[in-house]
C-alpha cells in the first residue's frame, strides 16, 4: 500500500502536469480507483499541500476513486457470480452514479486551477504511512487471532478496511462453489464496502483540516 501511495503520488503528479490540476486530478483519482480508492485518499492531503487551489479537483478526484473501486467491484461479482452480481447491482451502481455526478459538480464549481511545481513524491507523508500501516496491520492480526478465522464476516470487515475487492472475489468464489449461503455472502460483501467506507472516513478525520474533512465526509455519506 504504501508503494501504491507513491505510484498514485507521482502518477497524480504527471498527470497535472501534462492534462492541468482539473483534468489531472480527475484522471488520476479514476485510475488510481482501480488499483487502490485507500492509496488516493491518503494522497489527498499531500496533493492539496501541493496545490491548495486545486481543492475541488482533488476532491472530484477521490469522488471518483471510490466510482472506480465499485464499479470494479461490479465486474469481479459478474465475472465469479452472477447472483451476487444482481443482488449487489442496484447499491453499487447507486454509489457509482453518485459518486460521479457530485464529482462533476465539484469540477464544475471549482475556481480554475493551474498545476503548480512541486515534488512528484512526498517522502515523509510516506514515512509515515508506513508507520501507520504496520499499526494497522497489527490491529488486524491481533483481532483476527482473538475472534478466530471462522468468523467469516468480522473478517470482511477488517479486511475491507484495507481493500475490498480481494475479501470481495473470495467471497464470491467461496458462494459459487456453495459453501456459502447468499445472505451470508451478500452480508460479507455489504460489511466489506461499510469498512472502506469507514476507512476512508478515518483517513480523511486524520489528515485532513477540520473543514475539508467534513465536505468530503458529506459527500460520502450522499
Amino acid at each position: 500500500l504504501t508503494m501504491l501511495v507513491g505510484v498514485v503520488q507521482f502518477s497524480g503528479y504527471a498527470l497535472m502536469r501534462a492534462f492541468g490540476a482539473r483534468a489531472g486530478m480527475a484522471l488520476g483519482g479514476f485510475l488510481g480507483g482501480l488499483v487502490s480508492s485507500t492509496a488516493v485518499f491518503i494522497s489527498l492531503a499531500s496533493a492539496l499541500r501541493m496545490n491548495p487551489a486545486a481543492k475541488s479537483a482533488a476532491f472530484a478526484g477521490a469522488l471518483l476513486s471510490i466510482a472506480a473501486m465499485t464499479l470494479e467491484l461490479l465486474l469481479i461479482l459478474a465475472g465469479a457470480s452472477l447472483p451476487l452480481f444482481k443482488q449487489m447491482l442496484p447499491v453499487c451502481a447507486a454509489s457509482a452514479g453518485t459518486g460521479i455526478l457530485i464529482a462533476m459538480a465539484f469540477n464544475r464549481s471549482g475556481s480554475p486551477a493551474h498545476a503548480q511545481n512541486g515534488r512528484p513524491l512526498d517522502w515523509k507523508a510516506l514515512i509515515k504511512l508506513t508507520i501507520l500501516i504496520f499499526g494497522m496491520l497489527a490491529a488486524v492480526e491481533a483481532a483476527r487471532r482473538t475472534v478466530g478465522a471462522e468468523a467469516v464476516q468480522i473478517i470482511s470487515f477488517l479486511s475491507g478496511l484495507f481493500e475490498v475487492h480481494g475479501v470481495s472475489l473470495a467471497t464470491a468464489v467461496v458462494f459459487s462453489e456453495g459453501k456459502m449461503e447468499l445472505k451470508d455472502a451478500l452480508l460479507s460483501l455489504k460489511l466489506a464496502l461499510l469498512a472502506t467506507y469507514a476507512s476512508k472516513h478515518l483517513i480523511l478525520w486524520t489528515t485532513l483540516p477540520a473543514r475539508a474533512a467534513l465536505q468530503m465526509s458529506a459527500c460520502l455519506f450522499c
